[in-house]
């Protein structure tokens, strides 16, 4: 049976964080304007190593495992969708969902203990759609920072706050799906990307308003403060560097800084090697894995001379 390609006409798992925290500009382009998010390293990354972290995961805990279908409800009028990753069997014979992320190795930070329910916000509130659809008590995650094997963490179904979650996006869609209109542009990052993606239809430079007048001084205004704090934070950090010397840090009865030597790493010069190479790469090989990355508006101004 062929899969229902249905991503951009119903509210998905990975569109809750980004409505009821940031706005909701990335979900309303994918739902209204049908801008597909693009497909950047860390998603391919994903996508590859999803079955395999998976297998990795059972294999060592003894469990068997499925994938998990899509589930499609229509919520007050609101179209939803979910689809968690995998049902996995433990060897008792209970079943239980399994979303499974592959990270770097600096969100680990973010993971708290195993088998603990620490895990970022945004893998947090997909569990709890999850646990919502298939009416099950908790989802676990399969996380994998590399090295040697997944870390498995278990986020416990919270009704009352997917009650929140379910509501702020049911007034989304009625908001802004529905009419059409924009939400309002906000500092989250999502709606950063979102703008910047924005096509270019025309040459015409768009009249100043007085508010854009305004705007663009309070900007200057704010560019000169980022400019003299970030001459004051490295001036500030560097006494604190010679004040330390030698040591491994500074501390007082509230605060620690430590000034730790990071580990050497391996670094491969990729374009060098492919140039050693040389003629014994064939140009199919270069197009398999070759990608274009999408291109962006970058912000910039100068001054007009009017001499």
């Amino acid at each position: 049976m062929d899969e229902i390609n249905d991503r951009s006409e119903r509210i998905g798992s990975s569109m809750i964080h980004n409505i009821c925290f940031e706005g909701g500009r990335r979900s309303y382009d994918v739902l209204v304007e049908k801008i597909e998010t693009p497909l950047n390293p860390a998603m391919r990354r994903g996508n590859w190593l999803e079955e395999p972290i998976m297998f990795r995961g059972a294999e060592d805990h003894g469990w068997t495992y499925r994938k998990a279908p899509t589930i499609r409800k229509e919520i007050k009028g609101v179209p939803f969708r979910n689809t968690c990753d995998f049902w996995a069997t433990g060897k008792d014979g209970v079943e239980f969902l399994c979303e499974v992320k592959s990270h770097s190795s600096f969100i680990e930070s973010q993971y708290g203990v195993d088998y603990g329910g620490q895990v970022p916000d945004r893998v947090h509130v997909q569990c709890q759609m999850h646990c919502e659809f298939n009416n099950v008590p908790f989802c676990r995650v399969i996380a994998y920072f590399g090295g040697d094997a997944p870390r498995v963490f278990v986020v416990k179904r919270d009704r009352e706050f997917w009650g929140r979650l379910e509501a702020k996006c049911i007034k989304f869609w009625n908001t802004y799906v529905v009419t059409k209109t924009p939400p309002p542009i906000t500092d989250a990052e999502a709606c950063i990307n979102s703008l910047k993606r924005v096509p270019i239809e025309s040459d015409v430079f768009v009249g100043a308003t007085p508010e854009d007048i305004e705007r663009d001084n309070r900007l200057q205004i704010v560019n000169g403060q980022l400019k003299v704090l970030k001459i004051e934070k490295e001036q500030l950090q560097n006494e604190f560097r010679e004040a330390i010397g030698e040591n491994v840090g500074m501390e007082s009865s509230d605060w620690k800084i430590t000034l730790r030597m990071s580990k050497p790493k391996p670094k491969t010069n990729y374009e060098a090697l492919v140039h050693s190479i040389g003629d014994r790469i064939s140009p199919e090989c270069i197009e398999k894995f070759t990608t274009t990355k999408e291109g962006t508006r970058t912000f910039s101004r100068r001054e007009i001379n009017n001499g």
